[in-house]
């Protein structure tokens, strides 16, 4: 499957499309066309692009209204109103009694109005405070933690070259997948969690059946390691991200050894990749955040000004985060690029960190260098909670798509966080 045409270099590498590119038949791919804006510090906005993207659609009120202030709709209750239909009695058949006859519920709307109870009010988000699972991973150093799509399961990515899968609800070790030749940086599971994908500082992205544990595929063609991995949304096409300045995409069902498309718009290493149904998210060394719109055929390239170590979409699709080597967290938004807010108090000068978001948006969380997670609210900017979780690096982290669950990994550890009332599952001896 293409997912779409690379664009070639130029002022800013992200305007001007390959002349003679021939468009892939893929729905996923519309040819590029480029727009850059700046968001250096507090700096302001430049000129936007010609097409402005089409928005995600969300469930309730999106990131940018709240963090604007501006309130959802009003909620308030409605009369409701009946008619009753018009009958002409059978002469020749008696009426029935008033206090035998039945209601209608047309009738019953005329008499007056029906009582609308209010919606119950919103539980207070929770943040996951309370250790349940401590594994003891004995992969070397955790260079990654990454959920599976459903939050079940957890991937760990080892120094020692290995991958393991485990359930971190129990704390049990489900299998081990050897086949990189130097550590693994970082992997995910497909959408069946019939599959995974994995990269490693050998050059090398791997893809791998979960259930046999064998490697299906291997792609090689990064000149230098490979920081982060992606499946797209049907796990047909593998993303990743090297410091070789590009971004590759490798087509899981064809024998091709040669990418299908490469991106390299970048003028540095890409640090972090993420993906949703039709976009492309990339953070890289340069200090840009650049974001490839399927759908409109666009590049968006916006300037943070530091080194970016990681970056994420906001759950509604409507914000991007974007962590940087100036300690400190921005909030954008997606498709004008403004400043929304940012967040500082942790440390991050030399290291890869990550960064993401809670699980319904209310919450910014980031490891940091002193051993710490921070989490802040996202509205208000203010710190939350600092949840210590070692002495060492907090290098990686990950949210539970649907639950307030964190995943830290810190040395060769990695532990499992929950809220303060969660009970905990019960922990079966150890293998």
């Amino acid at each position: 499957m293409l997912l779409l045409d690379m664009l070639p270099g130029g002022a800013d590498r992200c305007n001007t499309p390959r002349p003679g590119a021939m468009v892939p038949e893929n729905p996923l791919s519309p040819r590029l066309a480029g727009a850059s804006r700046s968001h250096g510090g507090r700096a302001g906005d430049e000129a936007g692009p010609t097409k402005s993207p089409a928005p995600l659609p969300s469930a309730g009120q999106d990131l940018t209204q709240r963090r604007r202030g501006q309130g959802g709709r009003n909620q308030g209750s409605q009369n409701l109103r009946g008619r009753g239909t018009e009958w002409e009695p059978d002469t020749e058949a008696p009426l029935p009694s008033p206090r035998s006859q039945s209601p209608e519920l047309s009738d019953l709307a005329t008499v007056g109005p029906i009582m609308a109870f209010p919606e119950p009010k919103p539980k207070k988000p929770e943040l996951p405070k309370k250790l349940v699972q401590n594994l003891e991973c004995k992969q070397g150093a955790v260079r990654a933690v990454r959920f599976n799509v459903d939050g079940n399961y957890c991937l760990t990515c080892g120094s020692d070259k290995s991958l393991k899968l485990w359930n971190p609800h129990k704390g049990t070790l489900l299998k081990t997948y050897s086949g990189h030749g130097y550590e693994v940086l970082d992997a995910a599971g497909s959408f069946d969690n019939s599959q995974l994908c994995s990269c490693g500082a050998d050059k090398t992205v791997a893809l791998w059946d979960v259930a046999s544990g064998q490697v299906i595929r291997k792609f090689r063609g990064h000149a230098g390691k490979v920081n982060c991995v992606q499946f797209n949304e049907e796990a047909t096409v593998i993303l990743s991200g090297s410091i070789d300045s590009s971004v590759r995409c490798w087509d899981c069902r064809s024998r091709r050894p040669d990418p299908i498309q490469i991106l390299d718009e970048a003028k540095d290493g890409v640090s972090s990749l993420k993906v949703s149904d039709y976009e492309i998210l990339s953070g890289s060394v340069d200090g840009r955040v650049r974001r490839y719109d399927l759908r409109a055929g666009e590049l968006y390239s916006d300037y943070i000004g530091s080194p970016v170590t990681s970056v994420c979409f906001s759950k509604d699709g409507q914000c991007t985060l974007a962590a940087s080597l100036d300690s400190t967290l921005r909030l954008l938004d997606k498709d004008t690029g403004e400043l929304l807010g940012e967040y500082t108090g942790h440390k991050n000068t030399a290291y890869k960190l990550d960064c993401c978001l809670s699980e319904k948006d209310t919450h910014v969380a980031s490891c940091s260098e002193d051993g710490k997670v921070y989490f802040w609210d996202l509205v208000e900017g203010s710190l939350t909670l600092s949840l210590t979780v070692g002495r060492g690096v907090v290098q990686s982290l990950s949210f539970h798509p649907s639950e307030p669950g964190l995943l830290t990994a810190t040395e060769g550890r990695v532990q499992f966080w929950r809220e303060e009332t969660h009970t905990a599952e019960e922990q079966p001896p150890a293998c």
